[in-house]
């Protein structure tokens, strides 16, 4: 890692899915332990319970994105809850869950990112996330 900046960081950011947060954070801890060369500073992020979650979080990104989304399917759901939900974006898009692709979910993340508003988040995870950045960020310009 000698190639990397001292100021460097790399930054993980993973769906939880079903796991235990905290047992998950500590074994990419440990993970990261092991490496014999590690970079200058890594910053874990969970995603709970996946990215698509984020977007369930914040409708009006959703209905932005894709005008012909059926907000009904999604409003309601509490941030960050575990409920499947790319499988409830899917329906919501009236798409069928069978044929969707990481290129679809993809799309989805392009069309809806733009639109979220990242300062007044309802995801406790998103906001962990900003506020991790924002962090390395300051320490960086100072």
């Amino acid at each position: 890692m000698a190639w990397l900046p001292s100021n460097a960081m790399v930054l993980v950011l993973i769906d939880a899915d079903n796991d235990d947060e905290a047992i998950f954070l500590m074994q990419l801890c440990a993970m990261l332990e092991q490496l014999p060369q590690r970079p200058p500073r890594v910053i874990f992020c969970l995603a709970v319970e996946e990215t698509e979650s984020w977007f369930l979080a914040d409708p009006h990104a959703v209905r932005m994105g894709f005008a012909h989304v059926r907000l009904r399917k999604i409003q309601g759901i509490a941030p960050d809850a575990v409920i499947g939900a790319w499988e409830r974006l899917a329906e919501a898009l009236g798409e069928d869950v069978r044929t969707v692709t990481g290129t679809r979910k993809l799309a989805w993340a392009k069309a809806i990112a733009p639109h979220m508003n990242f300062d007044t988040t309802p995801s406790p995870s998103l906001n962990t996330l900003i506020e991790r950045m924002r962090d390395y960020l300051h320490t960086v310009a100072t």
